[in-house]
């Protein structure tokens, strides 16, 4: 797992942020609720969880999983976002389903 680094866009713009190479088992990176993640896909169909640990499971519930579930198409970019801190909280996790050639960066807006 590792740490991508958020960066700061700021009205002076953000010219080629750094991209880093994706880890399928998970990523994470701090989130303060103005944060998106950029998904850059150079292969395959893949999907991305990021996991939600401020969900309350409703009463009764037998099975409940709020983690968010994004599909990206092969050779396609997502931006994903923003993640509200109650849900999310300050440190985000985003798993892949493959992370052959896929570069992510998170970005602070």
């Amino acid at each position: 797992m590792a740490a991508i680094t958020v960066v700061q866009v700021s009205i002076g713009g953000l010219v080629n942020p750094t991209f880093t190479a994706a880890t399928a088992a998970g990523d994470t990176f701090t989130n303060d609720g103005n944060t998106i993640y950029i998904i850059k896909n150079g292969g395959g169909a893949i999907t991305a969880t990021f996991d939600d640990t401020g969900s309350i499971s409703p009463v009764g519930a037998v099975s409940f999983d709020a983690d968010v579930d994004v599909a990206i198409g092969a050779s396609e970019d997502a931006y994903i976002g923003q993640f509200t801190l109650a849900r999310f909280g300050t440190s985000v996790t985003v798993t892949l389903t493959s992370d052959t050639t896929v570069t992510v960066a998170a970005m602070r807006i």
